[in-house]
């Protein structure tokens, strides 16, 4: 009984961040593999979302890396709250963010994405000092959908077209969302 319990203990722990308590990067490069599987054996749409703390940099270099934690744990939360069971939201990367999105359509990926571009920049920031100096954080996010008018693709096509629209929106100034991109 308490092997059983240890052992799932520590099952969570390798498949989730630390931090966030999120799915980290092994987990949703496995979730990624079986969404896509699913998504062309059931001809349904698999949309990606990838996020991205805007100069979170500046976050730790202003108000140390205790207080970007809190930030990271934030934006977790936020990108987290309405999303549906089958949706899967991870930590991939230091700031970098990504919610799995089976089932859901380009534009109304789009949409969410939009969504909690606002919440997020709406939200009072979690650290004292940033809400003292009226700093806010932002977030960018990219938006790629499988399949897009019966083309095939692979897992990386898909991650490597949410990284463009990511890349988009930051090079037209952050805290928006890039370009809506299918395959």
């Amino acid at each position: 009984m308490e092997s059983a319990r240890l052992h799932e203990q520590v099952k969570n722990q390798t498949a989730t961040d630390g931090l966030t308590g999120l799915f980290n990067r092994r987990s949703f490069d496995r979730r990624m593999a079986v969404e896509i599987k699913r998504s062309r054996l059931r001809k349904k749409p698999l949309s990606l979302l990838y996020a991205d703390i805007d100069h979170f940099k500046r976050v730790n270099d202003r108000f140390g890396h205790l207080e970007g934690d809190e930030v990271l744990k934030r934006i977790a939360h936020l990108l987290s709250l309405g999303m549906r069971t089958a949706d899967k939201v991870a930590r991939i990367g230091g700031e970098e963010f990504a919610v799995i999105m089976p089932d859901i359509p380009l534009e109304t990926a789009g949409a969410v994405a939009q969504r909690l571009v606002t919440e997020v920049e709406g939200d009072s920031p979690p650290v004292p000092a940033m809400a003292r100096r009226k700093e806010r954080v932002t977030i960018s996010v990219g938006v790629a959908c499988f399949p897009r008018g019966g083309a095939e693709g692979r897992q990386a096509s898909l991650l490597r077209k949410a990284d463009q629209s990511l890349y988009q929106a930051k090079r037209e100034g952050r805290n928006r969302v890039g370009p809506l991109l299918g395959l």
